[in-house]
C-alpha cells in the first residue's frame, strides 16, 4: 500500500524535506493538498532519501520512500515543475492494540482501552463497500479481509486505505451471497476464512500466493468471527447459540466447549499470545472466555456493533489492570479448644476491569488436620467459582470477577481439643498472567486467633515469690521457702482444708446499681457466679479442658 500526496509548486521549485515533514504529510494530506491517490507512478522528481539531490529535468520516474527510513537532516532538493512525494505507508505496530471493522460501509476503528467504558474511534473513512473476516498479519503488519460478494483480499494500512489485491484461487465461484464473516490470522502468517452460515468449510489461504485450500471440519460450525490461541494452536468461534468451540486447522476437528451461557453474537473476537480469547458482543460490552467451561466474564463496557469483525496481532499479548482484594474475618480475637471456629473470606475486583480466572489460596492451618476444615464458596451476579457443594481441606479455587463482582466464602474449622498455640488463617488472591494489579498490598488477609483458656498454674515451675496470703491453718511460716513464698506465682494465696471462699452474694445482679468492669458476684437468682465485662452481667461457665 502506497500514498501519494501532490505539492505543487511555481518554478523554480527548491523544496527542503526532513522525516518530520514527510510524515506530517502522510498524516494530514487529506484537505490540506492537492489530492492524494493509491499506487501512481507519475513521472516528475524522484526523492533521494539519502542524500541532498539536484534536478534541472521534470521527467523522472517516481521514487517510494518510507518516512521512517529518513534521517533527521534536511535534504534539499531543487528543480522545476510539480513534485509528487510518494510516502510508503508504515506496517501497523505488532502489540496489544485491537481493530474494530464494522458497518455495512465498513470502517476500521481502534479499540480503546485505556478506559471503561472502551471507545471505538474511526480510522481514516468508512470504504463504501462492505469487507469481513478480517485479520492482522503477523508476518508484514499489514490487516487483510475479504471484500463481500466477492473472492477478492484486501490489504489495510494504518491509515485505514485498502488495496484490493484481487481474487484469491481455490475459492468456490462467486455467486451474489458470497460472504467471508469469519477470518483471523495465526502467528505463521496463515490466512483462516470461513463462508458465513452452518457449513462444514474453513479455507486456509496463502496471503503471498493468494491461494486458498480448503479444511473439512468433522461438523457444522457457525461462526460470526474467529480468535486464534497461539498456545493452544487452534481457532476459536462462538455459535448463534452463544457455545463456545474450538477448530483444530491441522485436521478440521470441532470441539464445542461447555454449555452456552446464552444466546449471543460475538462478531468480532481477539486472540492473545498468553491464549486468552476476548470478543465483543454486537449487542455491547467485551468478554473474555473460560477455554475450559465456556462460560464469559464481562472484562469492560463498550459500545453495540454490527456488520463487524476483529483484528489482533496473535503474538502479542492483550493485557488489563484491577485491584484484587481480601478480607477475612471470624468477629473474634480467641478461640477454643474442642468448638469451631467460622470465618468469612471475600474476594473482590475493585476494577477497572474485569478478570477471568484469579487464583484464590487458603491453606489449612498449622496444626489442624485437613479433614477439620470444611467450606462453601457463593459468587456475586456475573461472577463465578469453581466451588460446588460444601469442600473439605484446602481453598485452592479460580474465581471470575467482573467490576464490583464478589466471591464469599464460609469457612469452618473444627479446632482439636488438644491444640494449643495461635490459629492463623491465611487467605491470598493472585490475579491471572494477562491482569496487572498495580495494588498488591489488600491481596492478602491473615486472621489470627489466641486461646481463650486459662490454663492451670504451673506450680512446679520457679517464678515470682507470693507475698500475700489469707490462711485458716498455720498461716505465715516467713522466709524464701515458707507460706505463702513456697506457692509461686500467686497474686494471693488463700489456704484452707476445710473453708470456703465465698464472694458477694446478691439476689440478682439487677440489684447491683451501679457495676464496674471486672466486678465479680454470686446471683442467687440465677445460681451462677457472673463477671460484669463493662455491658452485661455473664455467668461464668467452663468450657475449656
Amino acid at each position: 500500500m502506497r500514498s501519494l500526496v501532490s505539492l505543487i509548486f511555481t518554478p523554480p521549485l527548491n523544496l527542503l524535506l526532513n522525516k518530520r515533514k514527510i510524515m506530517l504529510c502522510l498524516l494530514l494530506f487529506t484537505g490540506l493538498f492537492a489530492h492524494a491517490q493509491n499506487n501512481i507512478g507519475n513521472p516528475d522528481f524522484e526523492i533521494n532519501s539519502s542524500a541532498p539531490t539536484t534536478y534541472a529535468q521534470t521527467d523522472r520516474a517516481m521514487g517510494w520512500i518510507n518516512p521512517m527510513s529518513l534521517s533527521d537532516k534536511i535534504a534539499p532538493i531543487s528543480g522545476t515543475g510539480n513534485v509528487y512525494l510518494g510516502v510508503s505507508a508504515v506496517p501497523f505496530d505488532c502489540n496489544s492494540q485491537m481493530y474494530l471493522i464494522q458497518n455495512t460501509s465498513t470502517g476500521l476503528y481502534n479499540v480503546v482501552t485505556s478506559t471503561n467504558p472502551f471507545t471505538f474511534p474511526i480510522i481514516g473513512s468508512p470504504a463504501g463497500y462492505q469487507y469481513n473476516a478480517s485479520g492482522f498479519n503477523p508476518s508484514d503488519g499489514y490487516i487483510y479481509a475479504m471484500k463481500t460478494f466477492s473472492n477478492n483480499l484486501l490489504k489495510i494500512d494504518p491509515l485505514g486505505a485498502i488495496t484490493d489485491m484481487g481474487a484469491i484461487t481455490g475459492l468456490p465461484a462467486v455467486t451474489g451471497t458470497t460472504n467471508y464473516n469469519s477470518g483471523e490470522i495465526d502467528n505463521l502468517g496463515n490466512y483462516y476464512i470461513k463462508p458465513v452460515g452452518s457449513n462444514s468449510s474453513l479455507y486456509k489461504v496463502n496471503i503471498s500466493t493468494q491461494t486458498a485450500a480448503e479444511i473439512v471440519l468433522n461438523q457444522p460450525t457457525n461462526p460470526s468471527d474467529l480468535a486464534y490461541s497461539v498456545p493452544t494452536g487452534l481457532l476459536y468461534g462462538v455459535g448463534t447459540d452463544g457455545r463456545l468451540f474450538s477448530i483444530n486447522p491441522a485436521n478440521g476437528n470441532v470441539t464445542f466447549i461447555g454449555t452456552s451461557p446464552g444466546t449471543a453474537t460475538f462478531g468480532a473476537l481477539f486472540g492473545s499470545s498468553t491464549g486468552e480469547i476476548y470478543g465483543i458482543n454486537n449487542a455491547g460490552d467485551f468478554f473474555q472466555f473460560n477455554l475450559t467451561t465456556g462460560a464469559r466474564t464481562i472484562i469492560s463496557s463498550a459500545p453495540a456493533s454490527g456488520n463487524n469483525d476483529g483484528a489482533h496481532c496473535v503474538t502479542a499479548p492483550i493485557t488489563f489492570s484491577a485491584d484484587l482484594s481480601v478480607t477475612q474475618t471470624d468477629n473474634s480475637t480467641t478461640y477454643t479448644p474442642g468448638t469451631n471456629k467460622v470465618y468469612t473470606v471475600v474476594v473482590t475486583n475493585n476494577g477497572p476491569f474485569g478478570v477471568l480466572n484469579a487464583n484464590v489460596l487458603d491453606y489449612v492451618p498449622a496444626g489442624i488436620p485437613n479433614a477439620n476444615v470444611s467450606y462453601t464458596a457463593v459468587a456475586s451476579a456475573g461472577s463465578s467459582t469453581a466451588v460446588i457443594g460444601t469442600q473439605i481441606g484446602a481453598i485452592n479455587d479460580l474465581i471470575s470477577l467482573p467490576v464490583n463482582g464478589t466471591v464469599t466464602y464460609t469457612i469452618t474449622v473444627a479446632v482439636p481439643a488438644l491444640f494449643s498455640g495461635n490459629l492463623v488463617s491465611t487467605v491470598s488472591v493472585s490475579p491471572p498472567a494477562n491482569i496487572t494489579d498495580a495494588n498488591l498490598t489488600n491481596n492478602q488477609a491473615t486472621d489470627t486467633n489466641i486461646n481463650a483458656c486459662t490454663q492451670p498454674g504451673a506450680f512446679d515451675q520457679a517464678g515470682q515469690v507470693s507475698t500475700t496470703g489469707v490462711s485458716s491453718l498455720a498461716g505465715f511460716t516467713g522466709g524464701a521457702t515458707g507460706w505463702p513464698a513456697n506457692v509461686p506465682n500467686g497474686h494471693v494465696v488463700i489456704e484452707s482444708k476445710n473453708k470456703g471462699f465465698v464472694i458477694t452474694r446478691v439476689s440478682s445482679s439487677a440489684a447491683i446499681v451501679n457495676p464496674v468492669e471486672g466486678m465479680l458476684i454470686y446471683d442467687i437468682a440465677d445460681a451462677c457466679v457472673k463477671l460484669y465485662n463493662g455491658t452485661v452481667w455473664n455467668c461464668l461457665a467452663k468450657d475449656c479442658l
